[in-house]
């Protein structure tokens, strides 16, 4: 059977292989699934979208960086359930429906031999594996970056045919928007699939079709202010103006995922790295394709950092599919062109790139202390003990694990900034109340035993016998008068101090 002939086959047969490809995505990302729990920014999407939706989005908006609608979605699906495992699950259907969606499209533009690749390159890439049941959106922002890119090329289609391209122009209006509204660095997503349309434009397109265009990208623009000034008015710890080291890393990131630090990751980032350009150069069809949905986000990105930072990791991982898609063209043209050298070259590589993410996917730890220090406190306290948690955010992490997910609400047990002072002042009472702002509930009576939230700047006075800190283990210990420190427990990065009263 010729190689043509075995991508020719019955309907029954292609939706089966697409099927299996699939399948084989979902269980690949249910590997330790259950021997992992989350960690700090998962705690924190759990408890924004614990209660009812205005709630969730007041909160978001209180408390994140980022727009809120990932957290909106993610609130209807915790009708399902607000465990750990039913919340990593909406995060594995995101990554599934990704090579789908991807898979979908390449067939329609390229042929169904490219979009299998494509689709099992994506199914067992190292970084969109790691996260592949992360309780973040960035599954769910891979799903919405090929929205983005379909929508605009159908859009170019439109125009040139002159049908409906008004309707093309609202999937484009609300694919970017989406995007803009789902990341605080929506924007750079983008980057690369308006990139790609302009150069499209430029090399095709007439006077009215890029009015056209830019009157749509106009209205993105406008519908993007509100998220954009959300996000200059927040800042972020994390993020860096990255040098020569952190490019490198998320490169071999993008590669090799979370063993991009070791030796096979410098060899998969030169690997990947040297098919792109190969390619570049041997297809010049493909190369602004490749400059502008992989590279130009990347360069966006850290021009942007040294105003201000933003430089994560995991803001490329919406690049793997574009990656994944380019790698399948390469393959095919391999193949062609070489015949059987390029075939066994190819399905080299292709084996090369599923084992290091199934060899990933087996060896990768996720879930920090939170959780072991919650279950070493139920066994160390008993009715009337208390434990005593510092600061806000790390207060509502714990209280997951110790009390459950709907433990309380984080706006009635948070630090309040003068910022949000001011703002709770001119709301005036029955606004701040309704809102939840002014309501400061910061203790919980799990079992008999009283959580508290702890703000090292106004202590609370204590009777009970014995006290629990939870505290990280690189910050100082609490100070607790009349207090004897009798012994620390150290659980990942967070440490439990247990106190006895004096005397």
């Amino acid at each position: 059977m010729t190689n043509a002939s075995f991508f020719k086959r019955s309907r029954p047969w292609v939706l089966g292989v697409s099927a299996a490809i699939l399948l084989a995505a979902f269980l690949v990302r249910l590997i330790g699934i259950d021997g992992r729990w989350m960690w700090y920014d998962e705690l924190l999407t759990g408890t924004f979208v614990a209660y009812d939706l205005p709630n969730t989005i007041v909160t978001n908006l209180r408390f994140d960086i980022h727009p809120p609608l990932y957290y909106f979605q993610l609130n209807l699906w915790t009708l399902g359930g607000h465990g750990d495992l039913w919340l990593m699950l909406n995060t594995v259907l995101w990554s599934v429906a990704a090579i789908a969606l991807l898979m979908w499209r390449v067939r329609r533009v390229y042929d169904l031999q490219t979009a299998w690749i494509a689709g099992g390159l994506l199914a067992f890439s190292s970084a969109a594996l790691v996260f592949g049941d992360q309780v973040r959106m960035y599954a769910f922002l891979m799903v919405m970056i090929l929205w983005t890119w379909i929508a605009l090329e159908d859009w170019l289609k439109a125009e040139r045919t002159k049908r409906f391209p008004w309707k093309a122009s609202l999937n484009v209006i609300a694919s970017q928007t989406a995007v803009v509204y789902s990341h605080s660095a929506g924007i750079v997503m983008i980057s690369g699939c308006i990139l790609y349309a302009a150069w499209q434009l430029l090399r095709d397109g007439d006077l009215r079709t890029r009015i056209h265009w830019v009157v749509t990208e106009a209205c993105v623009a406008a519908l993007a202010v509100p998220a954009l000034v959300l996000v200059a008015v927040r800042a972020a710890g994390h993020p860096v103006a990255p040098g020569l080291d952190e490019i490198l890393h998320t490169w071999r990131f993008l590669a090799a995922g979370e063993l991009g630090v070791e030796m096979i990751g410098v060899v998969m980032g030169l690997l990947l790295l040297g098919v792109l350009v190969w390619f570049g150069v041997m297809q010049p069809a493909k190369r602004a394709p490749i400059l502008t949905l992989i590279f130009a986000p990347l360069v966006i990105a850290a021009i942007i950092s040294y105003v201000k930072p933003i430089w994560l990791d995991r803001i490329f991982v919406t690049l793997v599919p574009f990656i994944c898609l380019y790698l399948a063209l390469f393959a095919v043209w391999l193949m062609k062109t070489w015949r059987m050298p390029g075939r066994v070259v190819a399905i080299t590589l292709a084996l090369l790139w599923a084992g290091v993410g199934i060899a990933g996917q087996m060896t990768r730890e996720k879930g920090d202390g939170y959780k072991p220090a919650a279950a070493y406190a139920h066994e160390m306290v008993k009715p009337g003990d208390v434990v005593l948690v510092d600061g806000d955010f790390g207060y509502w992490c714990f209280m997951w694990y110790f009390d459950g997910p709907r433990w309380g609400y984080p706006q009635q047990a948070a630090i309040v900034m003068p910022k949000w002072q001011s703002l709770i002042d001119k709301l005036g009472p029955t606004a701040a109340n309704l809102l939840g702002f002014n309501e400061q509930k910061r203790s919980v009576d799990v079992n008999g035993v009283t959580a508290i939230m702890w703000d090292r700047n106004a202590p609370v006075e204590l009777t009970a016998g014995k006290v629990l800190t939870v505290r990280n283990s690189q910050a100082s210990s609490l100070d607790l008068p009349g207090y004897t420190l009798i012994g620390t427990q150290v659980e990942k990065d967070l440490a439990v101090d247990t106190w006895q009263k004096a005397g």
